[in-house]
């Protein structure tokens, strides 16, 4: 299966932390330990055998009901939907109530997935479709113990991987035309954003300027030559790198700025000269106006900036 792209919060999220204070670090601490248990989830997946259609990251409605659903795994006699959770340290289950075993209360995943369940029945319903539903969570983290669960709990544990993995792949039987066709239908449905993402409010003036590392969270990287090098991790990085990867930085966060060389200059904290900037932008976009009015738009696949 294909690799699970980041998205679009929790990669503005990354960008604005490496150059202001977030309102809400815990948030994007949360997003990232998510999308680790996600990929995790991604990964054992890929020794699924049994003939079958991975979605991923779906983020559907149903009658002006928004949900999300991780992981959803079409195969010829059911539907898998899959909430990948990275949960570790020790946490008990007491009815629907969650919490650590220090007594802080937690979301119930089970709710979100119950729910997630029953939207997405009654919009394949509406498409025609009448295939039935199982749902899991899966807890991806070999560190993290629940106590108290009921034997009942729709979840998967490390240590009953291997035994799910051989009932995905139990089935036999081959997907029909009418399975992909529902595949492309869920394709077709998908929101372009997140509805709920976190609103992260930030202006030109109030980011760090520099070449920020492209490792370490805080780090600001320094010339050296031909190279960046960060003072926090020690990363090298060399000017090229710096330009595209900073560029990219910029277009991601201020979409709707032009990009001339005068403001990559001042976003670069003016570590590399106008002349080389201007030369990668000549070279790498397109060029509008002229004199003073100068301005660069990318192409239609700036992608093959970074391949050169």
């Amino acid at each position: 299966m294909d690799e699970r792209e980041k998205s679009a919060e929790l990669m503005l999220l990354r960008l604005l932390n490496k150059r202001m204070r977030l309102d809400a670090p815990e948030h994007l601490h949360s997003l990232e330990k998510g999308f680790v248990g996600e990929c995790h989830l991604d990964k054992w997946l890929n020794s699924v055998t049994s003939d079958c259609i991975i979605l991923d990251d779906l983020w559907l409605q149903h009658k002006q009901s928004l949900f999300q659903v991780d992981t959803l795994i079409i195969f010829p006699e059911k539907i898998f939907i899959l909430d990948a959770k990275n949960y570790s340290g020790d946490y008990k289950v007491d009815g629907d109530y969650w919490s650590t075993l220090r007594g802080h209360e937690i979301k119930n995943p089970l709710h979100q997935l119950q729910r997630c369940v029953t939207l997405l029945r009654q919009l394949l319903q509406s498409f025609g479709y009448t295939l039935p539903i199982e749902s899991r969570l899966m807890f991806m983290n070999p560190e993290f113990m629940l106590y108290q669960a009921p034997p009942e709990l729709p979840a998967v544990f490390t240590s009953q991987l291997d035994r799910f993995l051989r009932t995905l792949n139990a089935s036999t039987a081959p997907l029909s035309k009418s399975h992909h066709a529902l595949a492309a239908k869920l394709t077709s449905e998908q929101l372009t954003t997140n509805p709920f993402a976190l609103q992260q409010s930030y202006s030109y003036d109030q980011l760090r300027k520099g070449v920020v590392c492209v490792r370490c969270v805080k780090g600001v990287m320094k010339r050296e030559h031909n190279h960046f090098t960060c003072a926090s991790c020690g990363t090298n990085e060399t000017v090229h790198q710096s330009i595209i990867r900073t560029i990219n930085e910029f277009m991601q966060l201020f979409p709707d700025k032009k990009l001339t060389t005068q403001i990559v200059f001042e976003w670069c904290a003016q570590q590399i000269g106008e002349r080389s900037i201007r030369k990668f932008l000549t070279k790498n976009f397109i060029k509008k106006g002229s004199g003073t009015a100068t301005y660069y738009e990318a192409r239609d696949s700036t992608d093959s900036a970074n391949e050169r």
